[in-house]
């Protein structure tokens, strides 16, 4: 009688899953626990997923999450035609008074620190003064109040302008205001924060360990210690993408840690506290630069929404998530006479959505900075006495609300004030 079982033979390997497709199963099930991860730990989801693509490469990890997104908006457009879920605006209109001095918030993270004296006033920070079709100057600047801009879908309130930064003198450095750009999915609300740059100052800041470059240079990836006092520091927020991720150039102090690509969209910070946002090649380079930060090519050009935003080009945009897959992303913009900088961030949008906010807002020339849950952040800061308290604009953002106030791995930006 024949056995019931094969006995194995003494010197066979066990067998192995080869299978092309039980492997992306795989890790697909595994990139989904990152996303459940990102969704309640953004900190444990956003290193499981780089985690993924040192193991499986950047390509096939981005082919993945574009099947993750989808099915998290899929989700979301459910639970809106069901009448589950519906449009709300992301903050009630509330002044953040800048180093103002009270009793400790019950919100935000607190930093030790010592208090710096303060700086000195700063001239007013308008673009350069080289004449180009971008920085065309305008006889009347749009200084503060800013002017309601015209909504984008229906919400209560968009497009209006509120305080949102204020001194405590009650000079206004920053308003707010957000915007529906899919009419797809009026759940979408994107918000967007307006400096006035003739009293304020944007600093640029590499991380420890990204833009990634090995070009010698001494990275403490920190606020400056002058800039990290009470009526000075007044916002922070997210860079651009890892240096892997597109290469884009980098500049900081002197030393260029990745070469420029030609056209490519910039943001330039002269050491003046002049700020300019263009394409690679449009404008003269000029020993006052201090730095300069790239990030894939505008989204908005000479006030127009760029057409290649649906484009699906690794080198171009620097990932093959597709300019319509819906994610957090951030964008950067600057008005045309160059007084006012506008940031923006929002959930499930596309790159189209992105650049149709910026533009909407008043931004003339604008760049995608970073994108997806726990990387896209924003965050006011208040002093209290020698503390620092951090505010994210979205709640979604409050797992990385102190990450700026130390040493950050990755690059980042950050505004202060001449009001000391």
């Amino acid at each position: 009688m024949a056995p019931l079982l094969k006995p194995s033979h003494p010197h066979s390997k066990p067998r192995r899953l080869r299978s092309p497709a039980t492997l992306a199963i795989l890790a697909l099930l595994l990139l989904g626990a990152c996303g459940y991860a990102g969704a309640h730990w953004a900190e444990i989801g956003a290193l499981g997923a780089d985690w993924l693509r040192s193991f499986l490469g950047d390509q096939t990890v981005s082919r993945m999450e574009v099947t993750l997104f989808k099915v998290e908006d899929d989700i979301r457009l459910a639970e809106y035609s069901l009448g589950l879920s519906s449009p709300a605006t992301p903050w009630t209109p509330a002044p953040l008074v800048a180093g103002a001095s009270g009793p400790t918030p019950t919100a935000g993270v607190a930093s030790e620190t010592t208090v710096a004296p303060s700086l000195s006033p700063t001239p007013p920070l308008l673009s350069t003064s080289t004449p180009s079709p971008t920085q065309e100057p305008t006889a009347t600047p749009p200084y503060w109040p800013l002017a309601s801009r015209p909504p984008l879908g229906h919400l209560a309130g968009e497009g209006e302008w509120s305080p949102y930064l204020v001194g405590a003198s009650g000079t206004v450095y920053a308003d707010r205001a957000y915007f529906q750009p899919d009419p797809t999915r009026p759940y979408v609300v994107v918000g967007v924060v307006a400096f006035d740059l003739g009293t304020t100052r944007l600093h640029y800041v590499v991380g420890t360990q990204e833009p990634e470059s090995n070009v010698p240079l001494k990275r403490l990836g920190e606020i400056a210690p002058s800039d990290k006092a009470p009526g000075v520091l007044l916002a922070a927020f997210n860079g651009g993408f890892k240096g892997r991720h597109g290469n884009f150039g980098v500049m900081v102090d002197g030393t260029t840690l990745l070469p420029p690509r030609d056209g490519m969209g910039t943001v330039v910070l002269n050491a003046d506290g002049q700020v300019r946002i263009d394409q690679w090649g449009r404008f003269p380079l000029s020993p006052d630069i201090a730095a300069w930060r790239q990030n894939g090519p505008l989204i908005v050009n000479w006030g127009e929404v760029n057409p290649e935003v649906d484009l699906v080009s690794f080198d171009v945009w620097g990932t093959l998530l597709t300019g319509k897959t819906l994610t957090w992303r951030s964008g950067l913009g600057l008005s045309r006479d160059g007084h006012v900088l506008y940031y923006a961030a929002g959930p499930s949008l596309s790159l189209r959505g992105l650049a149709s906010t910026l533009s909407a807002a008043g931004a003339y020339n604008a760049l995608e900075l970073d994108i997806n849950n726990y990387w896209v952040e924003f965050v006011s800061i208040r002093a209290v006495g020698t503390r620092f308290f951090a505010y994210a604009l979205f709640p979604e953002m409050s797992d990385g609300e102190g990450r700026y106030l130390g040493p950050s791995a990755r690059d980042f930006f950050y505004v202060t004030t001449d009001e000391g």
